[in-house]
């Protein structure tokens, strides 16, 4: 092999793996019916409900109908297999699903909060929910500012003006956080390029 073609070779391999990545979310649809790993508080895995689930059979779901005045909050949570930072990140996206009312005739009764969190950072801009009822969450890469070694969502329904009982609910699916291929960046780029000179 000459050094052009090894480099060719080289710059082919390179731009195939950048092209993959590694998802390092585990049971981020809650397909396997259950939760683990997650821990979560009131979120529980099932396949009913409205709207139902974003995408498989099973999704992660809160809620209550009663008298009960206060919001209604819960979280789920993963610990991860090691620390990532920030540069590995490729993408961060949730499926939020807020009460049916938030996005129909009722709408403006209800409120919803909720915070996607890679370790410390955190990113909690609330989208249009008046357009469909599961929202697509996407975290900008470029807000990722800290390593973290745990995903946590955390969602709140409320009531502002409403006679009681009161039905809310929320729902979590297809949470997903992708990095780059492992060993693969611009410095290991490098490396390669310097063998063929």
């Amino acid at each position: 092999m000459n050094k052009i073609t090894g480099y060719v070779v080289a710059m082919l391999v390179c731009a195939g793996a950048a092209a993959a990545s590694e998802e390092i979310v585990q049971n981020g649809g809650f397909e396997t019916g259950s939760l683990p790993p997650w821990t979560a508080d009131n979120f529980k895995v099932g396949s009913g409900g409205s709207p139902g689930p974003h995408s498989g059979a099973y999704a992660a779901g809160m809620g209550y109908y009663g008298y009960i005045y206060e919001p209604l909050t819960g979280y789920v949570r993963q610990d991860l297999a090691r620390t990532y930072n920030p540069g590995e990140v490729r993408s961060a996206v949730l499926w939020l699903a807020p009460d049916p009312h938030i996005w129909n005739s009722g709408y403006d009764a209800y409120y919803i909060q909720y915070e996607f969190r890679l370790g410390d950072n955190v990113y909690s801009v609330p989208p249009p929910w008046w357009e469909h009822p599961w929202q697509k969450i996407e975290f900008p890469i470029n807000q990722i500012q800290y390593p973290f070694n745990y995903i946590y969502v955390w969602v709140k329904v409320g009531i502002i003006a409403e006679p009681p009982p009161y039905n809310m609910q929320a729902g979590l699916d297809d949470i997903s956080v992708q990095i780059s291929p492992s060993g693969v960046s611009p410095a290991s780029f490098g490396r390669i390029k310097a063998l063929f000179r």
